[in-house]
């Protein structure tokens, strides 16, 4: 990174390192990212809990994230990204609850770092878990479709000013973890689905739920099957 500052920088281009590992982080790396300017500031904690990220195997704790989040703060940055997971293997109220704890907390460092007089933001991103091939949570089925709802409810009504929330839509993760754990049967539908219009899914003003809904119809499979079971 001080290499490439040091080179860049007299041309004014900035880098932007994208969801960081908190425990990276520290006062001379954060000076030398906003030598040109401040770029975004990304972390992603994954779990709002040490006993989730335990169980997701993610080697970071509270204090690190904290830390880092401080430092970034301190650095000049008003604005912090947190990426988390909601429906992960195991995963309780107290989890979700925990995402939102972890957010206020990360807020207030900003505000003592700040003063009142400082505007400071945290945007909870929280995506859907979806199991993907060659990974420890393969074989687990994805949270269902109403569980999913209701966790991004619970985090939408507990967050305070100066917390964003910011989710995916669920019936497009369903779609997604339905591939991620399909096999060849499903050319048919995925063919199907882009011949009766289906375009740019990743937007959810272009998804279309019917379309998807009639192509597996069509060819008799059962969709839950393979993203829960």
């Amino acid at each position: 990174i001080f290499d490439l500052m040091d080179r860049f920088e007299p041309e004014k281009v900035s880098i932007n390192l994208s969801s960081m590992h908190a425990s990276t982080i520290t006062p001379e790396l954060a000076a030398q990212i906003r030598r040109v300017r401040k770029s975004g500031f990304t972390i992603a904690p994954e779990a709002g809990t040490q006993r989730m990220r335990n169980v997701i195997n993610k080697n970071l704790d509270e204090e690190q994230i904290l830390n880092a989040c401080r430092l970034a703060f301190e650095a000049g940055w008003e604005t912090i990204k947190l990426y988390f997971m909601i429906g992960l293997p195991s995963e309780t109220d107290a989890d979700v609850d925990g995402m939102v704890d972890l957010a206020h907390a990360i807020l207030d460092e900003g505000r003592k770092v700040g003063g009142k007089k400082k505007r400071r933001e945290v945007t909870l991103s929280a995506s859907s878990f979806i199991p993907k091939p060659e990974t420890p949570f393969q074989w687990v089925g994805m949270d269902r479709l109403e569980n999913l709802y209701r966790k991004q409810s619970r985090i939408a009504a507990r967050v305070r000013r100066g917390v964003r929330f910011k989710h995916h839509g669920c019936e497009t993760s369903f779609l997604e973890g339905v591939f991620s754990r399909g096999d060849r049967a499903l050319a048919d539908v995925l063919e199907t689905a882009w011949r009766g219009g289906a375009r740019f899914d990743g937007w959810e003003e272009h998804f279309k739920q019917t379309v998807w809904q009639n192509a597996f119809r069509e060819h008799g499979i059962d969709a839950e099957a393979y993203a829960y079971d």
